[in-house]
């Protein structure tokens, strides 16, 4: 009879442990950490290119995901005449399949007035790598959380 319980527990364990098993292109391959626990951070952009190329120089972004749902958007977009810091709140969420992490973002006084679909290439606590399509150019944003 003890075997039987500890074989229960062991089972037990392990489904649980393969629930945080992913999809994601580039990894990882299984997590024991929710996505949404890996998910929720203030992620800053390490790396961002267009169509392939690095414009990491001038394209900044802040996205800090909240445990409520919640995320506050910064991007920070470098002009011959200066920066352009551009601010919008929202919430955020996976969608069904959980390939890909919606934003949308609502006026202080209520309603939607945008939004984004990313579509999630690697999602650990430490990296968080996405692509996003704007009319015929594909984007990458590497992210790490902020220090």
């Amino acid at each position: 009879m003890r075997n039987f319980v500890r074989v229960l527990i062991l089972l037990g364990v392990v489904s649980v442990g393969f629930s945080g098993c992913n999809k994601y292109d580039e990894g990882p391959a299984f997590s024991l950490r929710s996505k949404t626990f890996r998910a929720t951070n203030n992620w800053f952009t390490t790396v961002a290119a267009k169509n392939g190329i690095d414009v990491t120089a001038d394209t900044r972004i802040g996205i800090n995901l909240k445990s409520d749902g919640t995320v506050v958007y910064q991007d920070t977009v470098a002009t011959a005449e200066g920066d352009i810091i551009t601010e919008r709140r929202g919430v955020w969420e996976f969608d069904n399949s959980a390939e890909n992490l919606l934003l949308v973002f609502t006026n202080p006084g209520g309603g939607a007035i945008g939004a984004k679909i990313w579509y999630i290439l690697r999602l650990t606590t430490d990296e968080l790598w996405v692509t996003e399509t704007i009319g015929q150019d594909l984007y990458r944003y590497e992210f790490e959380p902020q220090e």
